[in-house]
């Protein structure tokens, strides 16, 4: 079973010639209780994987910018 699942509505579509851009509505969702890490998502626990560009990537070091201002 997937360890995260949204119920989205289409928002709208369009065809950019060589791709295609899908914009959703996210109406509820459901997330395994494992993923959670003080009420948020532990995104290393979830272990994405993520297309840019035609190639595939994880997620690599986690940075902690400094706030601006």
């Amino acid at each position: 079973a997937a360890r995260v699942v949204f119920e989205c509505r289409l928002h709208s579509a369009q065809d950019l010639e060589s791709a295609h851009l899908v914009l959703l509505e996210v109406l509820a969702f459901e997330i395994e209780d494992a993923l959670l890490k003080d009420g948020r998502v532990d995104a290393f626990a979830l272990d994405p994987v993520a297309r840019l560009g035609g190639s595939y990537a994880r997620l690599g070091e986690e940075l902690h910018p400094e706030p601006r201002g």
